[in-house]
């Protein structure tokens, strides 16, 4: 299989160009995308940490987990 796709890609002369263009632009997002979480605030980051869990009613969650543990 590898040797179709070979002499498919033989045959076409801007695979190269485009197969690097797609890697700089693979690079550039993966170090902005690293830039930016670097650069979050710990509060942010705390508030997303908990987000699956934090339901907004801190009360309820006291009680839940006081029931639970009786």
């Amino acid at each position: 299989m590898s040797k179709i796709a070979y002499e498919f890609a033989k045959n076409i002369p801007w695979l190269d160009e485009v197969s690097t263009i797609n890697t700089v632009f693979f690079f550039i997002m993966f170090v902005l995308i690293i830039i930016w979480v670097l650069r979050m605030k710990k509060k942010d980051v705390d508030e997303y940490k908990n987000m699956p869990l934090d339901d907004g009613n801190e009360k309820n969650s006291v009680n839940n987990l006081k029931n639970t543990l009786l």
